[in-house]
């Protein structure tokens, strides 16, 4: 009787040892699967703050050009125009590390913007960030439909 018992007691090892190994794999997958949640939440947040970001952005930048386009004088399309051609001649040359006539227009920009902040200071930055939340709201609308997109 010692050899079925002995039997019955390797059998019964055997059976828990399949048991604990089906519990340490299914605690192992649901392990990941919990990371894989976690970093794909924080992918979204990531999508979503970078689309806030660009959102702010771009509305800071319009708010700026708008503030200076208007304390210059230049309230039409072609003022608007001007000052970002200028911003952009600006920059243009001070990438090139020219001085030349450009980077004297660069100068005048530069001035004439910061004029532009002096005369805008009236209104504040929370003026200035207040124009910007339709944009942030835009950004994140298109980041939520990046995520829904590649879901």
């Amino acid at each position: 009787m010692a050899g079925l018992i002995g039997l019955g007691r390797i059998q019964a090892d055997r059976a828990q040892n399949t048991l604990r190994k089906g519990a340490e794999m299914e605690f192992q997958r649901n392990t990941g699967n919990k990371a894989m949640a976690a970093n794909k939440r924080a992918q979204e947040m990531s999508t979503m703050g970078t689309g806030a970001g660009i959102g702010a952005y771009y509305g800071v930048t319009q708010a700026g050009t708008t503030a200076a386009a208007t304390a210059s004088g230049a309230t039409g399309a072609a003022g608007t125009t001007s000052a970002m051609g200028s911003h952009l001649a600006g920059l243009a040359a001070k990438g090139a590390g020219t001085t030349a006539a450009t980077g004297t227009a660069a100068t005048t920009a530069a001035a004439q913007g910061a004029a532009a902040g002096g005369a805008a200071a009236g209104g504040g930055a929370l003026a200035t960030a207040a124009s910007a939340i339709p944009y942030i709201a835009a950004g994140i609308a298109v980041a939520a439909l990046f995520n829904k997109l590649f879901d």
